[in-house]
């Protein structure tokens, strides 16, 4: 809630008095306002509640945080407003048991279970006017003509080098069944995160990473999983976390 203010008017020679404690009370106000007006700068804005509905749509002007506490199956049906490039988060918490999240335009669906949180990243294309989920399990992809950009995950065979392309999703999944390098993925936009995911198959694999990044031995029937996030800036992919 923002904070309020009675204002004080401030006349010669009357109460109130200029004193210590109507001068700190000022100063709070102050204080607060350049608080709120360095967090507008900076992009910082609360997190939006979103009411539980069967169906629900996104407003990206509002923030980049939205939070719905699902008592009941709910489609994401679109997501409205932003800016090229801008991010939002979608929290959803499943209550009272499991729901299922589904995606307008998209063939697939999420299944969240009682008590836990599905959380999902979504980009916006303002060229081709589509919001794509760049980080979470999601579905099939959408059918054309539709806002919302859900990926699949993306199975690549094992190659002695391998190459994930951005543009195809946000998870990829490996079964290693011989060492092999992996090469920073390609088509990326900025600040996208992709997720590889490599399952040791047949014996311990190695894991080896262009660029020189130290290497990573998967037991047998191990797996290994990292997520990449690309900088534009540098044309370069930074392994967030493994």
């Amino acid at each position: 809630m923002p904070e309020t203010f009675s204002p004080i008017i401030w006349r010669n020679d009357q109460t109130p008095a200029i004193n210590e404690n109507n001068l700190n009370r000022l100063e709070v106000g102050v204080d607060a306002i350049d608080v709120r007006a360095a967090a507008l700068e900076r992009g910082i804005t609360a997190p939006v509640t979103v009411p539980y509905a069967t169906s629900i749509t996104l407003n990206a002007t509002q923030g980049a945080l939205f939070r719905c506490t699902a008592t009941g199956d709910l489609t994401l049906d679109d997501i409205v407003g932003g800016t090229n490039g801008q991010a939002i988060v979608l929290e959803v918490v499943a209550s009272g048991t499991s729901r299922t999240l589904h995606f307008t335009g998209s063939t697939d669906s999420i299944d969240v279970a009682a008590g836990q949180r599905w959380i999902g990243t979504f980009r916006h294309d303002s060229g081709a006017n589509t919001w794509t989920l760049t980080d979470g399990s999601g579905g099939g992809s959408s059918s054309s003509g539709n806002s919302l950009n859900i990926l699949a995950p993306q199975t690549i065979a094992w190659a002695a080098t391998i190459t994930p392309n951005a543009a195809l999703g946000a998870l990829f999944r490996i079964v290693a069944i011989g060492d092999f390098t992996l090469n920073a993925p390609i088509n990326g936009i900025n600040g996208q995160t992709v997720i590889v995911e490599v399952t040791a198959s047949g014996g311990s694999r190695l894991l080896s990473f262009a660029g020189g990044l130290s290497s990573v031995v998967i037991p047998s029937g191990g797996r290994w999983a990292g997520a990449f996030r690309y900088d534009s800036s540098g044309d370069v992919w930074g392994l967030d976390d493994r």
